[in-house]
C-alpha cells in the first residue's frame, strides 16, 4: 500500500509540473517577437507579466493575492489569456494548443513530458526545419 501511495503522489506531482510548464511557455510566448521573412514584426513582445496578472491586483497584500489566485485557478477555472495574434500564426497556434492541453482542468488529460517532447519536436520539424 505504501508503494501505491508513493506512485500516486509522484504522478500527481508530475501532472502539476506539466501545468507549471504551460505557464512557463505562456510567459515565453508573451516575451517573444515574431517577424516575417522581410523582418517585419508580426507579433510584438509584451512587457513581462506574471501568469494570471489580468485577474490579480498588485495593490493587494500577498496573502490576499494567494487566496485570489486559488479562487481564480481552482474555483473559477480561469487560465491566462492566449492572444489572438498567436492564433493567427501556424507555429504559435500549435503552441497555444499545447498550452491548453497542459493546463486543462483534468490532470489525467494533460500531456506528459514524453508527449510534450514529441509534439514540440514535430513542430520543429514542420516549421523550423523547412
Amino acid at each position: 500500500m505504501r508503494t501505491l501511495n508513493s506512485t500516486s503522489l509522484l504522478s500527481s506531482f508530475q501532472k502539476a509540473d506539466m501545468f507549471s510548464v504551460s505557464l512557463v511557455i505562456w510567459e515565453i510566448m508573451r516575451r517573444c517577437e515574431l517577424v516575417n521573412e522581410k523582418n517585419e514584426t508580426i507579433v510584438k513582445a509584451d512587457e513581462y507579466k506574471a501568469p494570471y496578472f489580468e485577474y490579480l491586483t498588485s495593490d493587494e497584500p500577498v496573502k490576499d493575492n494567494e487566496l485570489c489566485f486559488r479562487r481564480v485557478v481552482c474555483e473559477l477555472k480561469l487560465r491566462p489569456t492566449l492572444k489572438s495574434e498567436w492564433r493567427s500564426n501556424g507555429v504559435l497556434n500549435e503552441i497555444c494548443q499545447i498550452v491548453e492541453e497542459l493546463w486543462t482542468e483534468e490532470p489525467n488529460e494533460r500531456l506528459n513530458s514524453f508527449r510534450l517532447s514529441k509534439t514540440l519536436n514535430k513542430i520543429r520539424i514542420n516549421y523550423i526545419n523547412k
